[in-house]
């Protein structure tokens, strides 16, 4: 099983104008090092939680159909394709009717159409690809307790930007787990 995001979010779950209240900072000098700082907190949240945080398209690889196949990053939006490699190894498309989609488990599945069972695939890795569309739709949708774990997480790697600290104590604050905790995805 593999997961890749082939079109990543358009924008971010919060701003650098945000960010720069957090870290009280109000020159651009440490503008690009932010916005590269909000990127990565957001995939960090979002590998935590295992949840896409804003619209993105993701591709799964199964080696064949599973029972069930669980979409571990919840929040679904659309599925856009199933295909699977049939037997003579042509690359077939699933018609939508030969599926039924739970968007309301979390995590989401698909599973066959009811009184059906999934088409035999070739025997060999990736043999089914399911795309899909996850994620908040916007930035405005996303919960404001994730927007503020989002605002730690980047605070944190702004006051803190070497990979350890000589002669210090260091204790987590467990706010941010505390403010992700109703968005972990059973899944993850």
């Amino acid at each position: 099983m593999s997961i890749t995001i082939i079109t990543p979010p358009t924008e971010e779950p919060i701003t650098l104008t945000q960010v720069k209240v957090q870290v009280r900072v109000d020159d651009a000098a440490s503008d690009d090092l932010l916005t590269s700082l909000i990127a990565a907190a957001r995939q960090h949240v979002e590998a935590r939680t295992g949840r896409g945080l804003i619209t993105q398209t993701r591709v799964l690889r199964l080696g064949d159909f599973p029972e069930q196949i669980v979409l571990r990053e919840g929040l679904l939006q659309a599925i856009s394709s199933v295909t699977y490699v049939d037997v003579d190894g042509v690359v077939q498309t699933l018609d939508e009717t030969a599926f039924q989609v739970d968007p309301y488990s979390d995590p989401p599945r698909i599973m066959a159409a009811y009184a059906s069972i999934w088409p035999t695939t070739r025997c060999q890795p990736n043999a089914v690809t399911v795309t899909y569309v996850c994620g908040y739709a916007d930035a405005a949708s996303v919960p404001n307790d994730i927007k503020a774990a989002l605002l730690m997480i980047v605070a944190d790697l702004f006051a803190n930007r070497e990979a350890s600290v000589i002669g210090a104590t260091y204790v987590e604050t467990t706010a941010v787990t505390n403010l992700l905790a109703p968005h972990m995805s059973y899944a993850s």
